[in-house]
């Protein structure tokens, strides 16, 4: 009933200049109990309680482990700010297969390459202009490929269904979990403020911000069925005002 991990993490900050400093952070987690729902179910357990676990349960348990570092470099000089951090990591989960096999796979989330780089700057002779930008990579994360595609016809009726002239769907034959990878991401994301004083208590800051500034095709999804591409934001420019007293 319970999940269980055991997390090992060292690191350390170092100050190279007044304006300067690094980090550095490792990390190894052992995840010696995980609930998943069961892919291979296949039967009722109140109907077949003599079946396998493995083809009736509704959850099973898992395990894995998450291995990894981080590096993070800061500038931090008068007007200026800057921030940049790699990320390297390897997420691996296993569970026991219909045969009784135990399957590695990697969950959607493990991402091998991260970038997040962020500058901003303050200018104006009251420092109330204010620009930034941030730019983010990241390797693609994973999903199940289609083998291919056959005729299914699914017995609405039972046994009274006749399959020489009923309508078959389209059956889809998937690859094992998750081995495949989705194709690179990138976006840059810029924006601009400018703060407004309208008395001792009160003021008004305007932003203006662009998403995907150089307007880059992040795949979202592919629909199986059509081949369709469907994309994540495209180039989007927004503008606020807020007041606050």
């Amino acid at each position: 009933k319970l999940q269980k991990a055991e997390h090992e993490i060292l690191g350390f900050e170092y100050d190279l200049t007044r304006s300067i400093s690094v980090n550095l952070e490792g990390y190894y987690k052992n995840f010696s109990q995980l609930t998943n729902l069961n892919r291979n179910k296949l039967l009722d357990e109140e109907e077949y309680p003599l079946a396998p676990d493995v083809i009736t349960k509704d959850f099973i348990i898992e395990k894995g482990y998450a291995t990894g570092a981080d590096f993070t470099l800061k500038y931090d000089q008068n007007r200026f700010y800057f921030w940049a951090v790699y990320s390297l990591g390897y997420v691996t989960r296993e569970y026991e297969d219909v045969d009784g096999t135990m399957k590695e796979y990697a969950p959607h989330y493990d991402r091998r390459h991260n970038i997040n780089l962020v500058a901003n700057y303050t200018f104006g002779g009251k420092e109330d202009w204010e620009v930034n930008f941030r730019w983010n990579f990241g390797s693609g994360f994973p999903f199940t490929l289609t083998k291919g595609y056959y005729p299914l016809i699914n017995f609405a009726d039972g046994i009274y269904t006749d399959y020489t002239t009923v309508n078959e769907d389209m059956g889809i034959l998937y690859a094992d979990l998750n081995t495949g990878r989705l194709s690179t991401y990138h976006r840059l994301d810029a924006g601009l403020k400018k703060i407004f004083i309208l008395g001792r208590y009160s003021k008004l800051e305007a932003n203006l911000s662009v998403t995907n500034l150089y307007n880059r095709e992040n795949i979202f999804y592919v629909d199986r069925t059509t081949g369709e591409k469907v994309y994540q934001l495209p180039f989007m420019p927004s503008f606020g005002l807020m007041f606050s007293f």
